[in-house]
């Protein structure tokens, strides 16, 4: 890629076990990527151990991938929202062993085997204000383990308003300081005053328009590894792809490819300022 030789991050990956997750990744590479953050997919299989389970084999993938690779990796690791709906359908308390995820993964991130909470929150559909309540509870639970852990978190939430974004970011203050990413963000988001770090879909218009406005923001494509529809969401190589249209339109498009995949990154996630390339 002309003109930038840096690191090319999707900040939002999943690999799943039952599809052929290290082809996934060689695709990403062959396009110009260097790093990837994979992010737990929910398993929802069976409640024992559940959470585990799913943190061991996130690390045992991301361990695979950058083993047979070469490309960094990081790793996040948490709750997802929908999990609450799972164990409150196998007649368990949800609260409580979420709670419980949140603990475990923040021991991961203190042992070095993870990098960041997450993507951990809000459902994305409408619920019951009491349902909503609880889930507000959990995050702030989140929050307090993550400050204890230094660790960065990711939040997977609904569509924010400015106000829901500042109200977020009040309750991360209110437990010192946290690292914040927004999973998902619309590009419109960035026209919100905030400290959060948003992670736009690196589709061509999403980049554009989030370009428009801004040149603070994380590229992801929530590549889900679907065994059946590999290209579900945004194929794995999006990413880089993007970073070559950034490139050709842009007359300072190295200077927009070092904020997006070096400065911004590097802010949230320790490991990538330890690693820097």
């Amino acid at each position: 890629m002309e003109k930038y030789s840096g690191r090319i991050f999707d900040n939002h990956f999943h690999l799943n076990p039952g599809s052929d997750f290290v082809n996934a990744v060689r695709i990403f590479r062959r396009s110009g990527g260097t790093s990837l953050n994979i992010t737990n997919l929910p398993m929802h299989d069976t409640i024992d151990e559940y959470y585990q389970r799913l943190y061991d084999e996130t690390v045992r993938m991301a361990k695979i991938v950058e083993s047979e690779t070469g490309v960094e990796t990081l790793v996040t690791i948490g709750p997802y929202p929908f999990d609450y709906f799972f164990f409150e359908s196998a007649g368990t308390d949800p609260v409580s062993i979420m709670q419980k995820g949140f603990d475990l993964a923040a021991r991961y991130v203190e042992d070095g085997k993870a990098d960041a909470i997450g993507e951990i929150g809000f459902p994305h559909v409408p619920q019951q204000e009491a349902v909503m309540q609880r889930f507000w509870e959990m995050l702030d639970y989140a929050m307090n383990v993550a400050h204890d852990a230094g660790s960065p978190i990711v939040i997977h939430t609904f569509d924010l308003s400015c106000k829901d974004y500042e109200r977020i970011e009040k309750l991360a203050d209110s437990h010192g300081s946290i690292a914040v990413v927004k999973h998902h963000a619309r590009p419109a988001d960035l026209s919100c005053m905030t400290r959060i770090v948003r992670s736009v879909p690196a589709s061509r218009s999403a980049v554009r328009e989030s370009l428009a406005i801004s040149r603070d923001f994380l590229l992801e494509t929530d590549f889900i590894n679907d065994p059946v529809d590999m290209n579900k969401f945004l194929p794995p190589d999006s990413v880089p792809k993007r970073a070559q249209m950034i490139i050709q339109e842009n007359e300072d498009g190295p200077e927009i490819l070092n904020r997006i995949f070096n400065t911004l990154p590097e802010s949230v996630y320790a490991r990538l300022r330890e690693r820097r390339l």
